[in-house]
């Protein structure tokens, strides 16, 4: 018996009343029958094993129901006899109540109207002999819940209950504290906000018991029991102990309902190692696109992201190192062996406009083959307490329950992806709580009970923390310890979040100001590539631009706002521009002609100018 149902059968002993919530609809299993078994009918088998004679389970939709029919008959005896003694004492009459010596057979009413269970309990329990537990599941949909007014007819039941779990008359004589037998009410339920708070607080009789998800012993002894039915690819280099502890590592926050149908999949499937198989049963893939990160494709990764990102040598290669110890399955070990974690966190602080969302988009390019698996969410609209619900769902009974949350359901949609959070610090520090549990436990769960697991992901943080304050004149390395400096303390000092910057740790990557006049002419080269790729496409001509002009937007850019204000000055000076030329000169641009884009430095007022050539 695990240590919770352990601890459970003890309060059972002692308590009037036990409330079950959390992890109350999954599967349990039985060692004496071999089965597995719902909750309440698992708890029933141990409950009767441990000392209790009489052990009933109610439901609305069949009654009150025993293992034993004797219990049924001793059950009917306690009600019965009260019957008849209450028509005894009308009548001025005595009634010595035996009940090991009463031999009369009763039937049982079938007890389905909470209200009447109620009713028959009430008495029985203050005359029944004989240990006794009562199991009541389903009680979520007795009361409403929390949010809504109880009506009369509920708060009458909730009266009659509460009553009922915590007695009418007292524990009487001194003698009884210990010799009266012990009977106790067990409440199942999936939520403990379907229960009102009025049954259980503040009442010592009352526990409330939260059952959690299965141990990792407890998943280790169900592989030990099924291993062989999931039909798994032999590994010649795992003995079967390796494999059972493997499996128990990476399935940490699964239901056993979830380990049972995981080794149905395993079977229907049959030949999958054990990380296909719990990656096919989270994701719904059965390969990984970290599989195809080959040794030939590593060895240029930083070639690869440079393509795309200028002057930020330093940042590319921490980027590289990051994703070359994800896809030799290194990210997290320091943390957790069931390497459930996300494959990288990496947090961006720097000036805007020098590459950080660029490199973010250009990782996802890479690994994933398509920039928009790149999910970016801006942290500005979340800087009231109230919109992690955007994030993450709603709780239930709230507006917008049903739809879930915006980083659960792109995680769902997209479990292989870059996780892009844009200026963090503008965050409500309530929302930067929800990622302490996705960077330690690599999962989150919404108010649906929807998990969403974040271990194919990289998740990366951006900031302009410190960036009006830093002298941009200085050294890189001065300019970098500055920044770190600034990061810490708005973590440790302004959030009070010291917990979250130990989950990034040393992951705290500067970027450079971009001053060089050769890397930004060499950027806005870069920006303006698409628009002649869209000129093409769209119209059928090529956009031809004199190379003057690269640098003619370089000195019209602002420096202080990086490759923004590149793109800025190319917007003003040229695209507006050339968008008027197309729009007056469209019945002209037929195919194999092109615009010529011409720079004139001797024309003060309009150096820039367009002609269709042959």
């Amino acid at each position: 018996m695990d240590f919770q149902f352990e601890s459970l059968l003890r309060e059972s002993r002692i308590r009037k009343g036990v409330i079950l919530y959390g992890n109350t609809r999954d599967e349990y299993f039985d060692k004496k029958s071999k089965s597995y078994f719902l909750l309440s009918h698992y708890l029933q088998s141990v409950l009767k094993t441990n000392g209790f004679d009489v052990v009933g389970l109610w439901n609305q939709n069949v009654g009150l129901k025993f293992q034993e029919s004797y219990e049924e008959q001793i059950f009917a005896d306690w009600f019965n006899v009260h019957s008849e003694q209450i028509e005894e004492e009308n009548s001025g009459e005595s009634y010595d109540i035996d009940f090991e010596d009463h031999e009369n057979v009763y039937e049982l009413p079938p007890l389905k109207d909470f209200d009447e269970l109620v009713a028959a309990l009430t008495p029985v329990l203050q005359i029944n002999n004989r240990p006794a537990a009562f199991i009541l599941d389903w009680t979520d949909f007795q009361f409403g819940t929390i949010q809504t007014p109880m009506a009369p007819d509920d708060l009458e039941s909730l009266r009659a209950l509460s009553a009922l779990m915590t007695g009418n008359q007292g524990s009487g004589k001194a003698a009884n504290l210990l010799n009266r037998p012990p009977s106790t009410i067990i409440l199942i339920a999936a939520k403990l906000s379907s229960i009102p708070p009025l049954l259980y607080q503040p009442e010592p009789r009352i526990k409330l018991f939260n059952i959690g998800l299965p141990e990792r012993n407890s998943r280790n002894r169900f592989f030990e029991r099924h291993l062989e039915n999931m039909k798994l690819k032999s590994d010649p280099d795992k003995t079967r102990r390796r494999i059972i502890d493997d499996l128990a590592d990476m399935t940490e926050g699964f239901k056993t309902m979830d380990l049972i149908q995981l080794m149905r999949l395993g079977r229907n499937e049959q030949n999958l190692s054990p990380e296909k198989l719990v990656n096919l049963y989270r994701f719904g893939q059965r390969k990984s696109p970290w599989e195809d990160l080959s040794e030939e494709k590593l060895t240029t990764v930083e070639e690869e992201l440079k393509r795309r990102v200028v002057g930020q040598d330093n940042a590319v290669e921490h980027v590289a190192t990051t994703i070359i110890k994800a896809a030799m399955g290194l990210s997290g070990i320091q943390h957790s062996a069931q390497m459930s974690k996300p494959k990288g966190v990496l947090f961006f602080v720097g000036p805007t406009g020098v590459g950080k969302t660029e490199l973010a988009k250009a990782t996802a390019e890479y690994l994933f083959g398509d920039e928009n698996t790149c999910i970016r969410f801006d942290m500005s609209e979340y800087s009231h307490e109230e919109s992690d619900q955007r994030l993450i769902g709603a709780p239930p009974g709230f507006v917008g329950f049903e739809e879930g949350g915006q980083l659960i359901n792109s995680v769902l949609e997209r479990p292989f992806s870059v996780l892009l959070f844009d200026e963090i610090e503008k965050a409500h520090p309530k929302i930067l709580d929800k990622f302490l549990q996705i960077l330690e436990d690599g999962r989150l769960t919404d108010g649906k009970g929807v998990t969403a697991y974040f271990s194919e992901t990289i998740i990366i943080f951006t900031s302009n923390i410190g960036a009006s304050k830093i002298k941009t004149d200085q050294d890189f390395r001065a300019i970098e310890n500055e920044y770190i400096s600034e990061v810490k303390s708005h973590f440790n000092n302004v959030l009070k979040r010291p917990e979250l910057l130990n989950r990034i740790g040393d992951n705290i990557i500067v970027f450079n100001t971009i001053r060089e006049r050769t890397l930004r002419e060499e950027i806005i080269k870069r920006k303006l590539k698409p628009l002649q790729e869209l000129i093409k496409s769209k119209y059928n001509v090529n956009l031809l631009l004199d190379t003057e002009l690269y640098s003619y937007f370089e000195k019209r850019a602002e420096r202080e706002h990086g490759g923004r204000g590149l793109l800025n000055a190319a917007e003003r000076d040229f695209i507006n521009p050339l968008s008027l030329y197309i729009f007056r000169n469209k019945n002209f641009l037929t195919e194999g002609r092109s615009i010529h884009v011409k720079y004139d430095g001797k024309s003060a007022e309009n150096p820039i100018s367009f002609d269709i050539i042959e």
